[in-house]
C-alpha cells in the first residue's frame, strides 16, 4: 500500500507510525503483563 503514497506522504506515514507505537507501547505492555499474570478482573 505504501508503494501508492510519493516519498514526502511516505516519510510523514512513518514518523506518525513510530509516534503512535510509542503512544500505544505502554498499553501493550499492561495489557500482556495482565495476561500474562492472570490478574484479571473478577466480576
Amino acid at each position: 500500500m505504501m508503494d501508492r503514497l510519493n516519498n514526502p506522504s511516505k516519510i510523514e506515514t512513518f514518523e506518525l507510525a513510530e509516534e503512535l507505537k510509542d503512544i500505544m507501547r505502554p498499553l501493550f505492555q499492561n495489557t500482556w503483563m495482565t495476561l500474562f499474570l492472570g490478574n484479571f478482573r473478577k466480576t
